[in-house]
């Protein structure tokens, strides 16, 4: 994905593409479990069954590979081809669909775990929190695009972006109520913060035929 430094524009070959891939997913798994600071190469190296060596061949470190997990997730979370879609067809329903699937969207706790662990790294490191930031970047930016092309012209504009903040606390601070309390009632949380996003929307849309 643009904008998180992909480390390498030469084409790999299927079994690359597999290798690193083994890589990422044991490495999500020690993250989340252990900590970043907790799971050195020689574990992520085990548990992947791929060697210490070839690991740095296809990675510059730790950083690299937590590069690699957030851009293959943004991709999964922005789903930019059906943006893409909808926005050239002035599909503002399908617009819409887009832009509650922030809040909507249904992860295992490993992943909220991982989530929380990249954020503690980022406090303290600074090549994660560029990471963090240029993610952070990406989501505003495309959130920014339904948005503007679901109520566009420059009247509307500061709406637009108080609900882009408003989307994303949301997204962020529904992942830290899983983690908090696990046993909250987490799909229920999510519709009523769906249900807000979807009033909003509809007063955006009223203003516009205003």
């Amino acid at each position: 994905m643009k904008g998180l430094g992909r480390p390498c524009c030469i084409p790999r070959s299927p079994r690359a593409v597999a290798r690193r891939k083994q890589v990422t997913d044991a490495a999500r798994r020690l993250f989340a479990m252990r900590g970043f600071q907790n799971s050195p190469m020689t574990q992520i190296s085990e548990a992947a069954g791929v060697k210490v060596g070839q690991i740095y061949r296809d990675f510059d470190g730790k950083e690299a590979i937590v590069a690699d997990i957030v851009r293959e997730d943004l991709q999964g979370l922005l789903d930019e081809p059906s943006l893409d879609v909808a926005i050239a067809a002035n599909d503002v329903p399908a617009m819409r669909r887009w832009v509650v699937s922030f809040i909507q969207r249904d992860c295992d706790p490993h992943q909220e775990g991982l989530f929380a662990q990249i954020l503690v790294e980022a406090a303290r490191n600074d090549r994660i929190s560029a990471l963090l930031r240029e993610a952070d970047r990406l989501i505003t930016m495309n959130i920014c695009r339904a948005l503007a092309a679901i109520a566009p012209g420059k009247a509307h504009e500061l709406k637009r972006n108080e609900l882009v903040d408003v989307i994303i606390v949301l997204l962020t601070g529904l992942s830290q109520r899983k983690l908090a309390a696990p046993d909250a009632n987490a799909p229920v949380i999510a519709i009523s913060c769906s249900a807000l996003v979807e009033r909003e929307l509809d007063r955006l849309l009223a203003a516009e035929e205003d």
